[in-house]
């Protein structure tokens, strides 16, 4: 690996050199897997493994820790812009390290990121749970901006909305917010933004599993089948029964 010295080396400059590494890791059979069972519209996916990926992110981190903030996060962007999955999960890993330095003005480098990279679950996702998501837990303020979000022609915009809350919700707060946001998304036409909010609603139902199982009885009328499964997935036998029936 090569050696980086932060604010000597330019952003796009680290970009690169993580970049060269991903290739020569990418050359050794092991270190590589094809994720294509993962995605339905995809017959081939292709990328570094899980452990392997994590473990170049964080080498390449310790060499700029302790750089500013917003070096970092040029750097993020630097890798974005490269459009390669294992470099998008180096960038979203390195944002997420910085967590506790985000400023309210951080969710508009974010939602560029949202509206420009995301183009399948896994991405959405990691950005969402992660940085996104302590964004939104750390500034709530920002949650009404999420709103705007569902009513956007990008299914992975919408479905970021709902998936930024769960960070949230998991540590029971916000829980009015995930409300509004699945109302927001009730009807949503994509099964990606469903399972997105229905995911949301089950993760709610272990601080708020009888406010949850209320909201699906008053909408499931409404609310389409894949939302509904997702949701009571950890409700008792006999509350998932009385939802389904």
């Amino acid at each position: 690996m090569s050696t980086i010295q932060p604010m000597r080396n330019k952003p796009e400059e680290i970009a690169k050199d993580v970049l060269k590494n991903i290739e020569t890791l990418s050359e050794n059979p092991a270190n590589v897997k094809d994720y294509a069972r993962f995605y339905k519209d995809k017959e081939e996916f292709i990328t570094l493994t899980t452990p392997v990926i994590r473990q170049l992110a964080k080498d390449y981190f310790q060499n700029i820790k302790k750089a500013d903030k917003q070096y970092i996060l040029e750097t993020c962007d630097k890798l974005l812009a490269l459009r390669d999955k294992n470099c998008t999960h180096i960038a979203f890993d390195w944002a997420f390290r910085i967590k506790k330095h985000y400023q309210k003005d951080d969710l508009e480098r974010f939602e560029k990121w949202v509206e420009k990279y995301l183009d399948d679950w896994s991405s959405c996702d990691d950005l969402s749970t992660h940085a996104l998501g302590y964004q939104g837990w750390k500034f709530p303020e920002n949650i009404k901006r999420l709103y705007e979000w569902t009513s956007s022609g990008n299914l992975w915009v919408r479905r970021a909305a709902a998936v930024s809350l769960i960070y949230s919700v998991r540590r029971n707060t916000n829980i009015g917010a995930a409300f509004k946001m699945a109302d927001n998304l009730l009807t949503d036409p994509e099964d990606l933004v469903q399972k997105g909010y229905g995911w949301l609603l089950k993760e709610t139902t272990k601080h708020q599993e009888k406010a949850v199982f209320d909201y699906i009885m008053q909408n499931k009328q409404k609310m389409p089948r894949t939302a509904l499964r997702y949701a009571i997935e950890r409700m008792p036998r006999e509350l998932k029964a009385k939802a389904m029936r």
